[in-house]
This record gives structure tokens, C-alpha cells and sequence, in this order.
């Protein structure tokens, strides 16, 4: 069978039956003419890792936090996992490889993630393949990473921890007392929880001291 269709590349295969042939030209042509058909020779030949390095290149860099998804997915695309073609993650197998890899092996400084790290890593992989599904030309690729469980947050895992009491805020101080701007700093965190970029942007505009 060969089927030929303006904007799509022609599509070739072959059947022991008549039959299995036209059922299969009916597919083709239905999903051609619903806007769901993606030639199944781009999925052979496109990595994981080819999404990932090319949405890190184009997509993260006009985000916020850019630094932090970048050092995520550079890591993600060194993954052996990555190396696949987007068709063998089709059945969710290696994505839930992937989960449980990310969940048993240790970092590279020895330590175990955490479940809210492991979940930060699948979310930002599951974020590549949407935006590839609905933005490359993918139409067709279920994005496999929301196909599998996630793991799960215990209390214990996903609450903040305890505020820290007075004097230890002072020992931190008197730590950094070689500093000019840490102890006024570990002081304005504390009392204000502001964010160490928002500490940065402050001006003498910004404070008001009376109140």
C-alpha cells in the first residue's frame, strides 16, 4: 500500500492480505484527516534525549527558575534511558524504569533522593514530551510520564521544617560576622522569609522602618 497526501510523506507498507491492507490504509487516512496521524519513522528516529537537550535549548531559558530545570534535565538527557527512541516509551515500561531507577540508585554524591526530588525530575521530563506533543510536530506521542505512578509524599517528606528557634539564628549570625551583608541577611530571611533573590533586589525604597 502506498498513501499519498498533501503535507504528509507518503507512507508505505506491506500486508499478506487485502484485508490487513485496507484496514490499515483506513487508520492512516482517518488519522491524516483527524490531525492525530505522526509518521512513525520520526518516532524511530528521535531520542528522548533529542527533546530534552532541545527544550533545555529553546524552552527553559524563558522560564524563572531556568538554572535549576536546566542542571535537572542536562542530567535527565546523560540518563542511558534517554538514549531511547520516543517509540520504545510507548507501552510506559522505561518511564517507569526511569521512576524506579531515580528512586533506588543514589546521586552522585552518594546520597538517595527524596520522593518530592524523584517527583520534580518526572515532572519535568513529562513537561518536555507535552510541550514536544503539542509544539514539534507530535502530535500523536502520549507523553509517557503521565501514564505511571508517582511517588508518594509523606507528611514527614513534604512538610517545611521547624523554624529555627533565636539562638540559633544568633549563632548563625555571629557565624558570618565575617561578612557584611550575611548576618544582615540570615536576620532578614528569618524574620521576613523573603527569598534570597528578593533579599538581593532590595532597596532603601523598599523598607520602611516604621512600620
Amino acid at each position: 500500500v502506498r498513501i499519498r497526501r498533501r503535507g504528509y510523506p507518503d507512507q508505505t507498507a506491506t500486508f499478506p492480505t487485502l484485508g490487513e491492507a485496507k484496514v490499515w490504509k483506513e487508520k492512516i487516512e482517518g488519522e491524516m484527516a483527524g490531525g492525530g496521524f505522526l509518521d512513525g519513522k520520526k518516532l524511530r528516529t528521535t531520542l528522548l534525549k533529542d527533546l530534552i537537550l532541545r527544550y533545555v535549548e529553546e524552552v527553559t531559558p524563558k522560564k524563572k527558575g531556568a538554572v535549576a530545570e536546566t542542571y535537572i534535565l542536562e542530567a535527565l538527557a546523560e540518563n542511558p534511558i534517554a538514549a531511547h527512541s520516543l517509540d520504545k516509551f510507548a507501552d510506559g515500561e522505561l518511564a517507569s524504569k526511569l521512576r524506579n531507577e531515580l528512586e533506588s540508585k543514589p546521586t552522585r554524591r552518594g546520597t538517595p533522593r527524596k520522593a518530592a526530588t524523584v517527583i520534580r525530575i518526572l515532572a519535568a521530563a513529562s513537561s518536555v514530551c507535552r510541550h514536544a506533543s503539542r509544539n514539534w510536530g507530535y502530535p500523536a506521542f502520549r507523553n509517557p510520564f503521565e501514564m505511571i505512578d508517582k511517588p508518594l509524599l509523606t507528611r514527614a517528606s513534604s512538610r517545611r521544617s521547624r523554624l529555627a528557634s533565636e539562638d540559633e539564628i544568633k549563632a548563625i549570625v555571629n557565624a558570618a560576622s565575617g561578612s557584611i551583608f550575611l548576618p544582615t541577611f540570615a536576620t532578614l530571611a528569618a524574620e521576613s522569609a523573603a527569598r534570597r533573590s528578593e533579599l538581593c533586589r532590595l532597596k532603601w525604597a523598599d523598607v520602611d522602618l516604621d512600620e
